[in-house]
């Protein structure tokens, strides 16, 4: 549960750093900065990430002890992969193939995009061996750096290049602080073999190719948006979808950290039948907390958006928000509730299947829109791609019949977060921001919580009348 609370903390320095350096950038910097950190992210995904995934899947204190060869085989792709990247940058600068980008930022976007993935790399590590106070130290260090040095050089320098080449310095500072917790000297180079790293990449590929997809979405949208109307529009774009995002991927990442690594330790001690009895558990517990968080963001974002969202930002946030809730809340849904049962029958092609059909069906909507469109426009298309790999998941998750949540539970989600929206409706017409929100999310969080126990949400309330009984504080 540490992990999961670290996770959590990791996610809400991420939100507040994204909010200062909009705010110490401005919509025009910061829309060439939403571009540029999003061409790192790209690559990170597309040439690590299946590593990471490996690791997290693969990788464990047994597996260092008795495998060294497992760890050897993941170092050593990701020293080809740095040397292939180095040389993708000099081939990039010299024949000055991006035109709209300096070779100085050319270069600092390729190191950002390194040594993220390293940071992913080596916190999926610290996870896998559940190295808990590591993991915090790597999070903690990583994050505290990253929001004052990327504030600092963005308020000193206005600058893109120095504002990732300081959350380039912060990763590589965090990581050096647990180098020599998490290297394994016995795991050498020269350890790494083929078939492990073939095995890695069956594993890990198709879905780097989904996330790809998805992120080449939202780059592409970002970029066509700042060629008709500018960086500062793009700004405005990036600003709200970013927030956005966050919200609703961390909020279901960090459950994924506990929920999918448990379903895998039920699979290797107790069966696949185990596994997927606790995988259908986990979409229920991903709905129960996504559905709530969706709704009551709605219903808020007024309050938010007075209280944390930079001046110049204002009034488009909202708007670009609530075109891309239903989007963002149906991926989020399809990844981390669907998703998993796909992974535990290896059935990942499907996942490349919905982002295929996510992109072809965001292309098709860009070219549709009229010349001219804003921000709103853009976050639409965005939502309905979003919606339509989504459906696409869900369709070959429920085909395989192998995970299915009960339907009474569902329906009671639904319900318990109708009853919160009731409840916190009136609060609208609060004229203090911070009152307002506060209120809403005290008084949503307990009318929610209620609600969810009347109505015995996966067997919750019988299950906490049974702890609090063992715990003597009701008679048995």
């Amino acid at each position: 549960m540490t992990l999961v609370l670290t996770f959590f903390l990791n996610s809400a320095l991420n939100f507040a750093t994204g909010l200062a350096v909009a705010a110490v950038l401005g919509p025009e910097e910061f829309g060439q900065f939403a571009v540029a950190s999003m061409i790192a992210v790209v690559l990170s995904t597309s040439l690590f990430d299946w590593l990471r995934l490996s690791a997290t899947r693969h990788y464990s204190e047994h597996a260092r002890i008795a495998h060294p060869d497992l760890r050897a085989s993941l170092d050593s792709v990701y020293v080809v992969g740095g040397l292939f990247l180095a040389a993708g940058v000099l081939i990039v600068t010299t024949f000055g193939l991006t035109p709209w980008l300096s070779a100085v930022l050319v270069a600092v976007i390729a190191v950002t995009g390194f040594v993220t993935g390293q940071f992913e790399y080596w916190s999926a590590l610290a996870r896998a061996r559940f190295l808990d106070k590591t993991y915090i130290q790597l999070v903690l260090c990583k994050n505290v750096l990253a929001l004052a040095l990327m504030v600092i050089a963005g308020r000193v320098f206005h600058s893109t290049l120095w504002v990732l080449a300081a959350l380039s310095l912060s990763i590589v500072i965090a990581i050096a602080s647990v180098w020599q917790r998490l290297r394994d000297s016995n795991a050498r180079l020269t350890l790494a073999k083929r078939d492990r790293i073939f095995g890695f990449a069956k594993y890990g590929v198709p879905i780097v190719v989904a996330n790809v997809f998805y992120q080449i979405i939202v780059l592409a949208n970002r970029w066509a948006l700042a060629a008709q109307l500018g960086y500062g529009d793009a700004g405005q774009l990036s600003m709200p979808t970013d927030v956005t995002f966050r919200i609703f991927l961390s909020l279901s990442a960090g459950f994924d950290v506990f929920l999918f690594q448990n379903a895998m330790r039920l699979e290797s001690t107790q069966g696949v039948p185990a596994a997927k009895q606790q995988i259908a558990k986990n979409m229920v517990i991903v709905a129960a907390a996504l559905l709530p968080v969706a709704a009551g963001y709605a219903v808020v974002l007024p309050f938010f958006e007075a209280l944390f969202v930079p001046l110049a930002y204002r009034g488009m946030f909202s708007q670009v928000s609530l075109a891309l809730i239903p989007g963002v809340l149906f991926f989020s849904l399809a990844q981390f509730a669907c998703g998993p049962v796909l992974l535990l029958a290896h059935r990942t092609s499907p996942l490349v299947f919905a982002a295929i059909a996510g992109a072809a069906c965001d292309f098709v909507l860009l070219v549709s829109l009229p010349r001219g469109s804003g921000p709103v426009a853009f976050a639409l298309a965005h939502s309905a791609s979003l919606l339509v790999s989504s459906i696409v998941i869900a369709f070959y998750a429920f085909r395989l019949r192998d995970c299915v949540p009960p339907m009474r539970d569902l329906a009671a989600i639904l319900v318990a977060t109708g009853v919160m929206v009731i409840a916190i409706w009136p609060l609208h017409t609060i004229g203090l921001p911070w009152l307002a929100l506060s209120s809403s999310v005290i008084i949503g969080g307990l009318v929610y919580a209620v609600s969810i126990l009347v109505l015995n949400v996966a067997d919750l309330r019988n299950s906490l009348g049974l702890q609090l009984r063992a715990m003597g504080i009701f008679a048995k």
